[in-house]
């Protein structure tokens, strides 16, 4: 078997504590209106949904009679709560939409062991960044 794949799709909410915005658009309890806390100050927080969306692709290879994942890429959108129903915001440019995809391939030697692993992460307008890491 080589190049066999899965494929993974799920959905989440965090709750990300968040600056209270007043209506006129600042915060609350900035009282110099700097956007930044400041001894003296007490702003107000609350807890925001930020629902995403995934998808993980694996790619298997059988390394040393065992399936092994060689490549992930996983890709995660922004994505608007409804009750219980996620719809992730697939159009660039548009309220909310955020859209990353990170890239992680393994390498084994001729023992089975995990030698190299690399990620790549990539958002917004083409921003990237990778790693690698030797074992």
């Amino acid at each position: 078997m080589t190049g066999a794949v899965g494929r993974t799709v799920g959905e989440g909410n965090n709750e990300v504590k968040t600056p209270k915005r007043l209506s006129g658009g600042g915060i609350e309890g900035d009282t110099n209106n700097d956007g930044t806390p400041d001894a003296g100050e007490t702003w107000v927080y609350e807890w925001v949904d930020q629902p995403t969306m995934f998808e993980v692709d694996n790619t298997y290879a059988v390394i040393m009679g065992q399936a092994q994942v060689v490549k992930s890429v996983t890709t995660s959108w922004n994505a608007t709560l409804s009750g219980s129903v996620f719809t992730k915001n697939t159009v660039p440019g548009t309220h909310n939409y955020s859209r990353s995809v990170t890239t992680v391939n393994y390498t084994f030697n001729g023992k089975g062991q995990l030698t190299v692993v690399w990620w790549g992460v990539r958002w917004g307008k083409g921003t990237t960044r990778s790693r690698r890491r030797n074992g």
